[in-house]
């Protein structure tokens, strides 16, 4: 077992373990509370790492350095809600504050309110004629080509409250 620092400052705020359990949940497909390679492959695009467009690393590689920073507690190819915070405590101790913690965690994972990474923007339209732009965060899965690429748009609206969509104007990945 490696040594933990145990740091209440950043990682410890109740808003930070909501924001660092929201990251490891958008990869605990089933909700077990423990995410497998195979989860974690839907979602780690190692093809799209600098290392791998240059040729200088294999994305197995790369796969296994990304699995291993959380492997904590046990290397059985799986990794537990627990190894999760424990990796982030040990973040949390070179970041003074909740609310740059914060930020670092939305970002690194493309969460809801993170102003870094990317996301699909859209401008909607209700049934009323008023527009107004969206910032979908997290991926869904598909490319815009995908024959449902629509219906997981508008299923990532309904889940920010967007229920009277009438028009989605495609705007592009920011």
């Amino acid at each position: 077992r490696r040594a933990c620092l145990s740091v209440p400052a950043a990682h410890g705020s109740r808003r930070g373990k909501a924001v660092v359990r929201a990251a490891f949940e958008q990869f605990d497909t089933n909700g077990n509370g423990v995410v497998n390679i195979e989860d974690l492959k839907l979602s780690f695009r190692t093809a799209e790492h600098p290392d791998y467009l240059t040729n200088q690393r294999s994305e197995t590689d790369i796969f296994n350095e990304f699995l291993h920073n959380f492997e904590t507690l046990s290397t059985n190819g799986q990794i537990t809600l627990s190894e999760f915070e424990e990796y982030y405590e040990s973040i949390g101790a070179l970041i003074t504050s909740d609310a740059h913690f914060e930020e670092v965690v939305r970002s690194a994972w493309n969460l809801e309110g993170a102003s870094g990474g990317h996301c699909l923007r859209v401008h909607i339209t209700d049934s009323w004629g008023r527009g107004q732009r969206v910032d979908i965060r997290g991926d869904l899965g598909v490319d815009r080509h995908h024959p449902r690429f629509l219906e997981y748009v508008k299923s990532k609206l309904r889940k920010k409250g967007h229920d009277d969509v009438a028009r989605i104007e495609i705007m592009g990945r920011y």
